[in-house]
C-alpha cells in the first residue's frame, strides 16, 4: 500500500518545500507530520487528503499568478515557470482522482 500512497506523499513534500520556502520552518514541519495521517485506515481520511490537495492546488495557482505578474512587469521569461507550475498544478490534481482509486477506497474501509 505504501507504493500506491507515494506520489501522495511526494506531492504533500513538494508543497512543504512550499510551505517552508514562503512561510518557515514550524509550518512545513505541520505540514509533513499530515503524511503519518495516511496510515490511519479511516474512510474520511482519503476524503481529507483530497481537501487538503485540494487547498494545495489553490496555492499553487495563486502563486504561479503572483510569480507570472512579476516576470512579465519586469519583462522577464515566464513560460517555463509556466509549464512546471502547471505540471506540479496538474500532478496535484491527479493525486485527488489517485485517492479516489478502488484499492486505496478498499484499503481505507478495512477491506
Amino acid at each position: 500500500m505504501i507504493l500506491r500512497l507515494l506520489p501522495v506523499i511526494i506531492a504533500d513534500f513538494l508543497f512543504a518545500a512550499h510551505v517552508m520556502r514562503f512561510y518557515g520552518l514550524w509550518p512545513a514541519l505541520i505540514v509533513l507530520l499530515l503524511n503519518f495521517t495516511l496510515f490511519i485506515r479511516k474512510p474520511w481520511i482519503p476524503i481529507m487528503w483530497q481537501l487538503l490537495t485540494g487547498l494545495a492546488v489553490i496555492e499553487w495557482i495563486h502563486i504561479t499568478i503572483y510569480f507570472v505578474n512579476f516576470r512579465m512587469a519586469w519583462d522577464m521569461p515566464y513560460f517555463r515557470l509556466l509549464l512546471i507550475m502547471g505540471l506540479v498544478i496538474l500532478y496535484n490534481v491527479f493525486i485527488i482522482f489517485r485517492l479516489r482509486s478502488y484499492k486505496i477506497q478498499k484499503w481505507y474501509l478495512g477491506e
